[in-house]
């Protein structure tokens, strides 16, 4: 497939779902969701998709809050995709917002089943640091995000 030269990778984004492991049950896990909605996306807009590095996801367990948040920072992450559990929303929320504190710019997309945006009014207000939650089947909400910064332009509907 050919590519114009003047498409140049412009923004870094990095997966993050973290899987917690205990004593009783030892697995690794791997998002699914990363290559699906990557794929998709290529599919949808293959000039958006090349213009973005689509860093190795991160679901190592066994990290503390600081060894992530380091580690996107030192990446260089523009965008910043986590999936929401009821196992891990505490951690990853924490993730997030110390994130967000070291870099504003970054922008921070929240998905995943504990998602609670629907039925907390103040979720926004609680989570001033998340800029897009995604509920539900996220294919096109995510397609149409990643549109919206990539060009910097609103979403439509």
């Amino acid at each position: 497939m050919y590519v114009p030269e003047y498409i140049s990778i412009s923004m870094k984004l990095k997966f993050i779902n973290l899987y917690l492991i205990s004593r009783y049950i030892n697995f690794i896990g791997v998002n699914l969701n990363y290559y699906m909605l990557k794929s998709y996306y290529r599919h949808k807009n293959i000039l958006n998709h090349n213009r973005i590095q689509w860093t190795p996801q991160f679901w190592q367990p066994d990290c503390s809050v600081d060894y992530i948040v380091d580690t996107i920072i030192e990446e260089g992450i523009d965008i910043l995709c986590m999936s929401v559990f009821v196992w891990n929303s505490d951690f990853t929320y924490q993730i997030a917002k110390k994130v967000k504190e070291i870099n504003p710019s970054i922008k921070i997309l929240i998905g995943g089943p504990d998602v609670d945006v629907l039925s907390n009014n103040d979720y926004f207000e609680v989570h001033n640091y998340v800029d897009y939650v995604v509920y539900g089947d996220g294919e096109e909400a995510f397609c149409k995000i990643l549109d919206s910064i990539l060009d910097n332009t609103p979403i439509k509907d």
